[in-house]
């Protein structure tokens, strides 16, 4: 054989021991590498050395072959290269193991090197001692209700101070109300002596605003700012419904939102068939039941309008025992309306403009037709009674009221000619006066929804004119068109107030301190190293906004966000569960950390919990099955008052059931503080009794959100992060002030969100305050409920209930 032909062979052998060589090297680097590190590896640094060690391993095969060729040339050398890639191979393997352990191996050295600071004050389980010391660029810790978050947040900062040290002005945490700000300053002060950058989103934009030298002034300075803005929105409420276009809406809303109408398409087709009805039943102003839409419109038209400044006598569906005809019933026809006082009756048929009716009418179009034929002759045959119509495609078409109108002054003229008529609109708070209670309660309710609204609107950065230009195009409900409509005027009017008293309120806070990022790239680049968020569930698109841009001026920062998506209860200011959800797709291989076990309630009330918020469907939220520390005593209990169609003897029974408990609990021990009553509401209707009560009691009540002593009263979104002993729950019922409460209703903000946007379900947010309100409790949580009228999540809950019937004087 020719000398030459082994020269490519000697090649390859000295390349592939020079390879060899050097990959061994690198293996080895990243094993110093491991046993010097001092950190917890982030995923991309894991990544990178996972992706470097597997690489070797996948050369192997390839060495392997080589090594047997170079054996050809000389055994020895061949057997030795065989050998060192055994040797790699396994290296290699042995490399990968103990980077797959680092993290856990430096957790649980870390856990013992701050055992004290671990277990200080509320002594940490090692699910929150994982929390802690877990260390990725990007953290996500799921803890459910009293599994002690705010505690794993604070020893969190405490334990990157024991470590690396603090510098105070490179850490940002932040909160979202000054009570949670405040609780997480004051207990790194008291219990770690340290001082450092805790801010609410809003009071952070404001110091960027400072920071660029940005002169503003908060619309509402010092005080309660919550009450402050209600209090503007509804100024500017009460002026807008002073002018005819801000009024339609308003009784459109109104007309309509009382009897589930506006769940259907805009406008809404259900109409009365004599014979064919669906059986929908719609609730007029005055609380009445009409047959259909156009009819409720009809009505309340009337009821809103004055005749010659006189208000309109009519009558819905009253027999015209004139009439010489009867119904196959037997009984005599019932035209829709009649108005005594002018002899004019009024009958709205559902017809379209070729005649036809509804495809569901049990009845075909001949033989409504014919009908209509009967009645029509009968006012024929005689001359005191006048007859005019409407027909539900003027309704379809948004010509109704004008039809009405016109027909309704030429009847009368025609009646007595010469005799001029004025139809007026009567003014909002006259109408609000006489319309029924429920509907009274929705429209004082109004401006609440709309201070939502404009929030949610600002959210999302969203103007008046962006929205009102969506609002013919965009698939609403007759409710939510004829709320947006109404609140897009008090948007417009509340920025142009702002404008000229050149003032901002918090959400410019945040809105203009993220036009201030990205108009500046230098704004803020390489200020953080450690970032925290508290209660992330309750963060929206404007919070979010803020927090990735700071996170992408900061690639060394590492990100420490905890929160629960079972307590998400913020819908009102424009909260998404999909941030806290889908967080590893904003923040890329995060490092999740679950925190299973409650350590405030007793196991009844946690099982219970788990049993409400398992009805939620199973795609909007993180599963997960909390646990109770203890299987102390605790219970649920439900007081069933009798039933009553007088909601204010309901009301005020239910108030002296609940100081009746009060004085039990006091009587037997518990103090005031361990107490909490809890309503899903404020109103007078529901806390008027239990003010009278207390004090007729001798029993001291405190409804402040600074507790100054007395058992405290509080809305449930108030009582988030707070507990008791004894939770008492009134009004635990379906109904206005109840759960769900159909006083405030989410999807009238929808049209405040951009299309793309996730829907907040109504019933699910709902379940999730319901949830919050029973898991305050450490032992007993007490429901206040009218039987045949108790909340659905009651009934959800039914197996970790005891119920009591209570008597009451009524």
């Amino acid at each position: 054989m020719q000398p030459w032909i082994f020269h490519p062979l000697e090649g390859m052998e000295h390349g592939l021991s020079a390879r060899l060589s050097s990959w061994s090297s690198e293996i080895e680097s990243a094993r110093e590498e491991m046993r010097m590190a001092k950190d917890y590896f982030t995923s991309d640094k894991m990544e990178k050395l996972r992706k470097s060690l597997s690489s070797k391993r996948g050369m192997m095969p390839v060495a392997r072959m080589a090594a047997t060729l170079s054996g050809l040339l000389r055994a020895a050398s061949g057997k030795r290269l065989k050998d060192e890639c055994e040797r790699i191979s396994s290296l290699s393997e042995k490399a990968l193991k103990e980077l797959e352990a680092y993290n856990e191996t430096f957790i649980r050295k870390q856990m013992e090197k701050h055992g004290a600071l671990l277990s200080s004050g509320i002594a940490l389980d090692d699910s929150q001692k994982r929390a802690v010391i877990t260390c990725d660029r990007h953290n996500l810790v799921i803890a459910g209700a009293g599994a002690g978050k705010t505690e794993v947040l604070t020893k969190r900062i405490a334990y990157i101070a024991s470590e690396n040290g603090l510098r105070c002005e490179r850490v940002l945490a932040l909160a979202f109300q000054r009570k949670a700000a405040a609780e997480i300053s004051r207990r790194l002060a008291q219990n770690f002596g340290i001082s450092t950058n805790v801010r609410t989103f809003h009071s952070f934009g404001n110091d960027i605003l400072g920071q660029c030298g940005i002169a503003h002034e908060l619309i509402c300075r010092g005080g309660d700012y919550d009450k402050c803005m209600a209090g503007i929105i509804s100024g500017i409420f009460a002026k807008s419904a002073g002018s005819e276009p801000f009024c339609t809406h308003l009784a459109d809303f109104m007309a309509c939102c009382q009897d589930g109408a506006g769940t259907g398409k805009w406008p809404g087709a259900a109409e009365k068939s004599h014979g064919g009805s669906r059986g929908t039943l719609y609730r007029t102003l005055d609380g009445r039941q009409v047959r259909s839409e156009a009819e409720r419109e009809i009505y309340n038209f009337f009821f809103t309008h004055t005749l010659n400044g006189k208000r309109i006598d009519f009558r819905y569906e009253e027999p015209a025992r004139w009439m010489k005809y009867t119904k196959e019933s037997g009984e005599k026809p019932a035209p829709d309306f009649f108005f005594p006082e002018h002899g004019i009756y009024l009958e709205h048929w559902a017809t379209d403009s070729e005649g036809a009716v509804p495809g569901w009418f049990t009845v075909s179009s001949e033989e409504y037709d014919r009908e209509r034929r009967l009645k029509k002759k009968e006012f024929g045959c005689q001359h005191r009674y006048t007859l005019i119509e409407t027909f539900h495609h003027e309704y379809a078409c948004g010509k109704l009221r004008d039809a009405l109108k016109g027909r309704f002054i030429a009847a009368l003229r025609q009646k007595n000619p010469g005799t001029e008529y004025t139809l007026e609109k009567i003014p909002h708070e006259t109408a609000m006066g006489m319309a029924w209670e429920n509907m009274r309660e929705t429209a004082m309710h109004l401006p609440k929804a709309i201070a939502a609204f404009i929030q949610t609107a600002k959210a999302y950065g969203r103007t008046p004119g962006t929205i009102e230009g969506e609002l013919e195009t965009r698939r609403l409900s007759r409710m939510q068109a004829s709320f947006a409509r109404m609140a897009v005027k008090v948007y417009n009017d509340y920025e142009q107030g702002l404008a000229q008293t050149g003032t901002i309120d918090f959400n410019d806070m945040i809105n203009k301190a993220i036009w201030l990022l990205k108009s500046d790239a230098t704004l803020l680049r390489g200020a953080y190293d450690h970032i925290f968020v508290d209660e992330y569930q309750d963060i929206n698109a404007q919070r979010f906004t803020l927090l990735k841009l700071l996170m992408d001026r900061n690639p060394e920062c590492r990100l420490f966000c905890v929160g629960d998506d079972w307590q998400s209860i913020m819908g009102f200011t424009g909260a998404s569960t999909r941030y806290f959800t889908g967080f590893a797709a904003h923040f890329p291989n995060p490092a999740i950390t679950r925190l299973k076990v409650n350590y405030r309630s007793a196991r009844p009330i946690v099982d219970a919990g788990n049993a409400i918020i398992a009805h939620n469907p199973p795609g909007s939220q993180i599963p997960k099955q909390l646990e109770a520390m203890t299987d102390t005593t605790g219970r649920v209990t439900v007081r069933l008052l009798p039933r009553t169609i007088r909601m204010d003897q309901y009301y005020r029974e239910a108030a002296k059931e609940c100081i009746r408990e009060i004085r039990r609990l006091l009587d037997s021990g518990t103090r005031e503080d361990e107490i909490i009553v809890l309503y899903r509401i404020r109103k007078p209707q529901t806390l008027g009794p239990l003010r009278r009560h207390a004090k007729a009691n001798n029993i001291q009540l405190d409804f402040s959100r600074a507790w100054h002593g007395g058992v405290r009263c509080m809305t449930v979104h108030q009582s988030k992060g707070l507990e008791a002993r004894k939770v008492l729950i009134l009004n635990a019922d379906n109904g206005l002030f109840g759960f769900p409460c159909e006083l405030e209703n989410p999807t009238l903000i929808e049209p405040a969100k951009p299309e793309s946007a996730e829907p907040r379900p109504r019933e699910e947010e709902e379940r999730r305050l319901f949830y919050v309100a029973i898991t305050r409790a450490k032992e007993e949580a007490t429901l206040f409920a009218m039987k045949g009228t108790a909340s659905k999540f009651i009934e959800e809950i039914r197996p970790f209930v005891e119920e009591t019937e209570v008597k009451a004087d009524y």
